[in-house]
């Protein structure tokens, strides 16, 4: 367990380390160099496909463009929808503090409609750039989700075996 910790840490520290140099470069852009801050943002925000999609599927430079305007749009609604769920939990908190266990509860209701609101965006969104490809991109995207589910089902497998 020690160890597993002690890696973890090294891997952080190693990651923090080279994020902070590619910021200093300038390389945070999607579909560069694999910059190491646009790999962390989008594992953050749950999508790190676009990776994926650009080194992967050959994507023609009108199609990275339609795509990059398409997550900008994205990622505005997701930090909307974020700052929402984290007024309501304030909200929540001062309804807490209160007793005001109505309160508490409606606010709770809202909290989960935005966090659904906020799922079903993602959808909306992978739809959008799933409609961008064309159909040989769309069978090598499944192709690759496909390794990538299998590769991860290996890792937990290899996790589990170590505890």
């Amino acid at each position: 367990m020690k160890k597993i910790l002690l890696a973890v840490l090294i891997t952080l520290t190693v990651v923090s380390m080279l994020s902070a140099f590619e910021v200093m470069k300038g390389n945070d852009k999607p579909c560069n160099d694999n910059s190491m801050m646009y790999q962390q943002k989008q594992h953050k925000m749950g999508n790190n496909n676009m990776e994926l999609l650009c080194e992967n599927l050959d994507l023609t430079d009108a199609q990275k463009d339609k795509i990059a305007v398409l997550r900008a749009a994205h990622q505005k609604k997701m930090i909307q929808f974020n700052a929402d769920i984290d007024t309501k939990r304030v909200d929540k908190r001062a309804a807490m503090m209160d007793n005001d266990f109505a309160k508490q509860k409606k606010i709770t209701g809202n909290i989960f409609d935005s966090k659904k609101q906020s799922a079903l965006q993602r959808i909306d969104h992978h739809e959008a750039i799933w409609n961008i490809l064309t159909p040989e991109q769309k069978l090598k995207a499944n192709e690759l989700r496909k390794e990538h589910s299998q590769s991860m089902g290996m890792r937990h497998k290899r996790m589990m075996a170590d505890d």
